[in-house]
């Protein structure tokens, strides 16, 4: 049970599953970075027109530079946030599809190496539809070979 909460059972397919949360991370790293941008650029400005026009004492000044720093940094922070939300959603989700497809490689071996067996895969991952067709597949393989005997 100890080893199941291990992250490097999570990566059961490492090429494929870092290739994959890389992908979902730089598809969102673009609008979130536009975003963010555009965000900031417009805050930036708003308070520029504002100490630039604004009849304000000093201490007011200060005070509103650092808000405007604090904004930046929790927006800053959100897109940080949403990344790392990504990139945990990207993992388990390609844990659901490489699982299944390591488990349906090893079930191949074991039934290619002894003849007896069928393809297991957990309830919840992906590819249940695969699995029984090829368990019906491997079904159908062994009644015609007994058959055939």
């Amino acid at each position: 049970m100890h080893n199941r909460r291990k992250f490097s059972n999570y990566l059961i397919d490492p090429r494929f599953q870092l290739r994959f949360i890389g992908l979902m991370l730089l598809a969102s790293l673009v609008p979130l970075g536009v975003a963010f941008g555009i965000a900031s650029h417009f805050i930036r400005q708003n308070y520029a027109i504002l100490v630039k026009y604004g009849v304000l004492e000093p201490q007011i000044v200060e005070l509103l530079n650092r808000e405007l720093s604090f904004l930046v940094g929790m927006i800053l922070g959100a897109v940080v946030v949403c990344l790392t939300m990504i990139g945990l959603v990207g993992l388990v989700f390609s844990h659901r599809v490489a699982g299944p497809i390591y488990a349906m490689r090893r079930g191949i071996r074991m039934i290619k190496e002894t003849g007896k067996g069928f393809l297991n895969i957990r309830p919840n991952d992906e590819w249940q539809d695969f699995v029984r067709e090829m368990n019906e597949l491997i079904e159908n393989i062994r009644t015609r070979s007994k058959q055939a005997s």
